[in-house]
């Protein structure tokens, strides 16, 4: 079987069989999505849906991160594969990497729910995405700075920096697409 850092299969293999977090069934109702779905997912039958994947692996993070540390290792090597080659089979994506997969969904939706604001609030929601986006990349690379003097080890310390950034921006995605949402049913029920 192949290792779970470079197949899709065998690392949902791992979490949903090995990892005993929970049953197949548990998976599926905590998932949203059937025993037979889990079971499809696992086999290499279908493909997870990129919300799903990203569900998943949230949980996994947020929830069970102890339990499931050597799965969470093995998908930042998996993320950076391209869906096809980590998946191993015909894959329905113009994603560049599984990481792409699971994340523009989540830009389409922000990009959806902040067009549907008026505009000063439009002005209003990316503002504030460009601030703390700045204050993450600040705090990063203050962190890097203040621990480092070495000048090639910076130079290697900034250059893991932008996929970090890019990572550690995912929940402040998810918030800003919660907020935009938000602002727009408040706006449609004062209509």
């Amino acid at each position: 079987m192949p290792k779970m850092n470079t197949s899709l299969t065998s690392w949902l293999h791992h979490v949903i069989d090995e990892l005993d977090i929970h049953s197949r069934a548990n998976w599926g109702h905590v998932l949203g999505v059937t025993e037979q779905t889990i079971g499809n997912w696992v086999r290499g039958a279908s493909m997870p849906r990129a919300e799903k994947l990203r569900e998943l692996v949230v949980l996994l993070r947020d929830r069970y991160a102890p339990r499931a540390a050597l799965a969470l290792v093995a998908w930042k090597s998996l993320a950076i594969l391209a869906p096809h080659a980590a998946w191993g089979a015909d894959v329905k994506t113009d994603a560049h990497s599984l990481a792409d997969y699971i994340i523009v969904p989540l830009w389409d939706d922000l990009h959806l729910a902040v067009d549907a604001l008026p505009h000063p609030e439009q002005e209003e929601v990316l503002e504030d995405a460009i601030e703390s986006a700045h204050r993450r990349t600040l705090g990063a690379t203050a962190d890097i700075l203040a621990a480092s003097n070495d000048e090639a080890e910076l130079d290697e310390a900034l250059a893991r920096l932008v996929p970090h950034t890019a990572k550690s921006f995912l929940p402040e995605v998810m918030s800003f697409v919660h907020e935009a949402k938000k602002h727009k049913s408040t706006f449609a029920m004062g209509a």
